[in-house]
């Protein structure tokens, strides 16, 4: 369709199958509703370009799948994707280019696969592609490029990483978060990947590799947890990392008023929690807190939740932890709260406390020679 008096396609409303769909350089047209019958495309696309009055695409909730291409381009005041709430799959690719309005993907939100690459170009208002998070695989490049508004790629966390062939994220001045997961599995397995000219956070390869997570190993001898150089991602670690402090000569410091994070954190050293400091370990997939072999000094607060295995496994002969302060182990611990066992040694100090609910077996596990010292007035709250 090219006609610059068209303000509407009603007339079409009976519309049901067609071979494909092109609607382009409508100058006036602003409504195109009366395909809301058409729900088969045979053969192509979907072709919708330089309609410079079209503030939607209400009309093509029919459409489930596209046998070809999905071309979104130069649309001036196109706002929103609502009319495709029930796309869920294109057959070859998407490109989102150049409409100056877009200010998310809504729309797109039943959208699970693309034959081909993925596209968003030079859309100026574009801030929210959330709704990308039931994509699970494309079939080309992954390709985003000067769009002024986007901050960050939450959205594209579900795609499969052996289905973007290449990797292209460029010329957008707020994107500082690119470290999703199948980003972060892309590169991780060696992907090609140009990143350039973005904000700090998403500006080359090496700083979104470093933003994702992974292993953090402690590398600096005697020192402060906040230290950035005392990592070996160069950063002090984030909530998805697992620390490993591996060296016994390690003796790490979580400062007062410091909050370190980790997914699971594996200590073969000695590790201090200063008063007023805390400790938070979320979601790890295996134990929670694997002391083995290290010594830890806990004055400070350790918060463990949401790990498939034991939320603090004090293993070990060569193990010895002191809380002095208090230790919450309260949601989603999948087996034991506290495992201790094999010659370990666990004292629980005057006046400390240990709070332990909602684990999958007992809240506190203690083996045979493995001593376990309660103190006058130490408190350990267990709860079903």
């Amino acid at each position: 369709m090219n006609n610059n008096s068209l303000l509407s396609l009603t007339g079409l409303s009976s519309l049901t199958t067609i071979g494909g769909l092109s609607i382009q350089d409508n100058e006036v047209l602003n409504d195109i509703s009366s395909l809301h019958n058409l729900s088969t495309l045979t053969d192509f696309g979907i072709s919708i370009k330089y309609n410079d009055a079209l503030e939607n695409i209400n009309g093509l909730e029919g459409i489930t799948n596209i046998p070809g291409t999905l071309d979104l381009s130069s649309n001036d005041l196109l706002s929103n994707l609502n009319g495709l709430i029930n796309l869920e799959s294109v057959t070859y690719s998407i490109s989102i280019y150049n409409n100056d309005n877009l200010i998310n993907l809504d729309g797109l939100n039943n959208l699970t696969s693309i034959g081909g690459y993925l596209s968003m170009k030079k859309n100026d208002k574009l801030s929210d592609i959330s709704a990308l998070l039931n994509l699970n695989s494309i079939n080309g490049n992954l390709d985003i490029y000067d769009n002024d508004l986007l901050s960050d790629l939450y959205g594209l966390d579900n795609i499969d990483y052996t289905s973007i062939s290449n990797l292209y994220i460029r010329n957008s001045s707020l994107l500082s978060t690119c470290a999703v997961e199948s980003i972060c599995d892309y590169l991780d397995h060696g992907g090609y990947a140009i990143i350039s000219n973005n904000a700090t956070g998403c500006n080359s390869k090496l700083e979104v590799e470093n933003d994702c997570p992974g292993n953090n190993f402690w590398t600096g001898g005697t020192g402060n947890w906040n230290n950035n150089s005392n990592w070996s991602k160069n950063r002090v670690p984030i909530a998805r990392d697992t620390v490993i402090i591996d060296e016994s000569t390690d003796s790490v410091t979580i400062q007062s008023t410091i909050n370190a994070l980790a997914s699971n954190l594996i200590n073969n050293g000695e590790l201090t929690i200063e008063s007023n400091a805390s400790l938070t370990i979320e979601n790890s997939k295996n134990h929670g807190f694997n002391n083995d072999g290290g010594t830890v000094e806990n004055y400070g607060e350790i918060t463990i939740n949401n790990t498939i295995n034991n939320g603090i496994n004090n293993v070990g002969v060569n193990c010895i932890f002191n809380n002095n302060g208090t230790i919450n182990l309260n949601t989603g611990i999948g087996m034991y709260g506290i495992f201790h066992n094999n010659n370990a040694t666990f004292y629980n100090k005057n006046n400390a406390v240990i709070n332990i609910s909602n684990t999958g077996e007992k809240g506190l596990f203690i083996g045979d020679n493995a001593p376990f010292n309660n103190q006058s007035g130490a408190i350990i709250n267990i709860n079903p």
